[in-house]
């Protein structure tokens, strides 16, 4: 499931641009969260690029970063 949270303005390596912030949440086979405080941040352009992507797993936490598109 994923929910539209709100416009962000984001600050990535490709630079700063205007941002859907999407909430998703993430369950395993048996419908159990399976990661917390996920999101991914699609531009308002119309090229709609996945500028941020983030979540806290169990084992840790990742925040990836778009950094070029070609």
């Amino acid at each position: 499931q994923a929910e539209v949270a709100g416009l962000e303005r984001v600050s990535v390596p490709l630079g700063e641009l205007d941002a859907w912030n999407l909430k998703i949440a993430i369950v395993d086979a048996r419908g159990q969260p399976a990661a917390g405080n996920a999101g991914v941040w699609i531009s308002t352009d119309a090229r709609r690029l996945p500028l941020k992507l983030q979540a806290d797993l169990t084992l840790g936490s990742f925040v990836l970063l778009l950094r070029q598109a070609e």
